[in-house]
């Protein structure tokens, strides 16, 4: 009887013991931010990511509710919401909220890309271009208007934008990278395809003054976080298949300046598996850096590279030229503010700071004689480095790599492309005692990116990451 009374008064307490803690659990502050809603898309999931290793500990609850641009604004302003969990960095100016206080360290880095028809070279001066872009997108619109596109269309959706590129009734859309994302397929069966990424800019988080107290320590566990747990946008690769019948077949080794990792090394992986295969060979490819690559050419270790611009493919010895284009590499001026697309040196303002890389394509005698300042650095990271933290106006480098640099130097303000001084054709190299090979190479590569249908399997080199 005693050992039966004592059981009850323990299930009496422990369930009164689980009340308690549940009701304590219920009570955790619950914070409402307005964010992109696709669950599954990999922005949100980063943000739901970074927000619970900020918050839970902090004792807060969250949750991600995604409004309309002037429902968000109003709600914001109303402090029916607690923030906005990813905003340009003058967020607060384009929207003249003044109840809200922006984390500085920022979630991630973002890009607008251009898509352009098929017709539409990508060199194509601004000023002739008509350009589609979503209207809900605050940052947009002045700053395309700044740049000087010929021609400026709203569109309410992303569909609508799409669609209207597909039919023609625009030259090129502008959207955040994102957003569009789930159009690309369908852009490059229409045979469109992605031209530049002409602004990328840090997403900041911004959270209602009425938590301003909390601001330091959002800051303090979002900069721990992220610096070892950057966003990078997800890569899918494609499904390699291997072909048993070239078993015995001879041997073609490729080297590569691109990440093994990267979207296109892997697409010129399949690619040139299909060319060597219609010639009788199999195929390997392994990656490298530059240096790496030029030694291993001279020492006959490697049969070919896999794309490099002509000024870059003469450090290989004994190198043969591939006649077919497999990618762009464009030499940019990027600037800290939208301005008119500057098209040659004599457009940079006399007196401007300008960097450039050693031994590039661009000497330091040529702008000084444009009454320029000029500093020289050892790559594309340095340039981006020194202009995000202001140090210089602009700067003068390649393409190749550069989105990649963008999320490792944790942007600090938006950086755009002002202008373009040259565009490079990429193209693969043989080496010499493969160099019979080369018409037949050629012949099988201009004929596979005849196919429009094929575009989609090299992105302007904007996307590479060779560091």
């Amino acid at each position: 009887m005693v050992i039966k009374l004592f059981l009850q008064r323990c299930c009496v307490l422990f369930f009164l013991l689980l009340a308690i803690s549940s009701a304590q659990a219920s009570e955790r502050p619950m914070l409402t931010f307005n964010c992109p809603r696709s669950v599954g898309q990999s922005d949100f999931d980063f943000a739901n990511q970074v927000y619970s290793e900020v918050f839970s500990p902090m004792g807060y609850d969250f949750r991600f509710v995604y409004l309309a641009r002037r429902d968000a604004v109003k709600q914001l302003a109303q402090g029916q919401l607690d923030g906005d969990c990813a905003r340009a960095p003058n967020f607060l100016e384009l929207t003249g909220l003044t109840n809200l206080i922006r984390i500085e360290t920022p979630l991630r880095t973002a890009a607008f890309e251009t898509w352009y028809r098929d017709e539409i070279e990508s060199n194509t001066p601004y000023k002739d271009i008509h350009l589609g872009y979503n209207g809900s997108t605050l940052f947009l619109k002045k700053n395309l208007e700044i740049m000087g596109f010929g021609k400026l269309t709203s569109f309410d959706d992303y569909q609508s934008l799409a669609d209207a590129l597909v039919n023609g009734e625009i030259d090129a859309l502008f959207n955040y990278e994102e957003a569009i994302a789930p159009y690309k397929k369908a852009l490059h069966e229409q045979g469109a395809y992605l031209a530049d990424t002409p602004i990328v800019f840090p997403v900041h988080t911004y959270v209602s003054e009425k938590y301003a107290t909390l601001v330091p320590e959002i800051e303090s566990k979002m900069n721990r976080y992220l610096k070892y747990n950057p966003y990078y946008p997800p890569i899918v690769p494609p499904v390699r298949v291997i072909d048993k019948s070239l078993e015995h077949k001879p041997s073609i080794l490729f080297s590569c300046i691109l990440q093994s990792k990267s979207f296109v090394f892997m697409n010129l992986y399949d690619i040139y598996s299909q060319i060597f295969k219609t010639l009788g060979y199999n195929f390997h490819m392994v990656s490298m850096n530059l240096p790496r690559e030029a030694i291993e050419f001279g020492q006959g270790n490697v049969d070919g590279s896999c794309g490099l611009p002509s000024g870059l493919g003469a450090k290989l010895i004994g190198a043969k030229q591939v006649n077919a284009v497999v990618g762009t590499n464009k030499i940019k001026i990027w600037g800290l503010k939208a301005m008119p697309e500057l098209r040659q040196l004599s457009d940079i303002p006399a007196g401007a700071k300008v960097a450039v890389i050693r031994g590039g394509h661009i000497s330091r005698e040529i702008l000084q004689a444009q009454g320029l300042k000029v500093t020289v650095v050892n790559s594309v990271v340095s340039g981006l480095k020194m202009l995000n933290a202001s140090r210089i106006d602009f700067f003068i480098g390649s393409s190749i790599g550069a989105k990649r640099v963008f999320q490792k130097i944790e942007l600090r303000q938006p950086v755009f492309t002002v202008g373009y001084l040259r565009q490079d054709n990429i193209t693969p190299f043989l080496s010499h005692k493969n160099s019979h090979l080369s018409e037949s190479m050629a012949i099988e590569l201009n004929r596979y990116f005849t196919d429009t249908r094929n575009r989609h399997k090299l992105e302007v080199l904007d996307l590479l990451d060779i560091y």
